[in-house]
């Protein structure tokens, strides 16, 4: 009886043993960590490293010399939107009204505009409104291409 109970008792500790994992429990680790791996510095890279076609001139933009041409004697007013993002669909014009340039009126006095563009904004519409009941607006187009970096609109009355 004693031989099984001290069988009993080994069984009993050898369980406790494998279910605790049989290790240090608790207590923290002392191990020092161990060093980081140094850094390697990239290679420096300077602008002498670019090589780009001659006729890029690096600039993200340019301006538009805009003017809008006096109009005498006229017996309506004219108020003008300048955007540059527009599309056409089946001959009608949807403007993002969020993307003017320019917003203002034809006055006497012919006005003149500087306009900073992005490379990407080569096409602008300007959108002439007559300031008077049932009006249809006029819509003009500029083109960078076709019209260089000058841009006069009339109103012809």
């Amino acid at each position: 009886m004693k031989l099984r109970y001290r069988n009993f008792l080994n069984i009993l500790f050898v369980l406790n043993i494998i279910s605790c994992g049989g290790g240090g429990g608790g207590e923290e680790s002392t191990k020092t960590p161990a060093p980081a791996a140094p850094t390697v510095p990239e290679a420096e890279q300077t602008t002498n490293d670019l090589v780009s076609n001659t006729a890029f001139d690096f600039s993200s933009g340019f301006d538009l010399s805009l003017t809008l041409a006096s109009i005498d004697g006229a017996t309506n007013h004219y108020y003008v939107n300048v955007c540059s993002d527009y599309a056409i669909e089946n001959g009608v014009q949807a403007i993002n009204y969020e993307s003017c340039k320019i917003r203002t009126s034809f006055t006497a006095n012919e006005q003149a505009f500087k306009i900073s563009l992005s490379v990407e904004e080569t096409n602008l519409i300007a959108q002439i409104w007559p300031m008077e009941n049932n009006a249809s607006p006029i819509n003009l187009f500029w083109d960078r291409n076709a019209d260089g970096d000058i841009w006069v609109i009339r109103v012809d009355i």
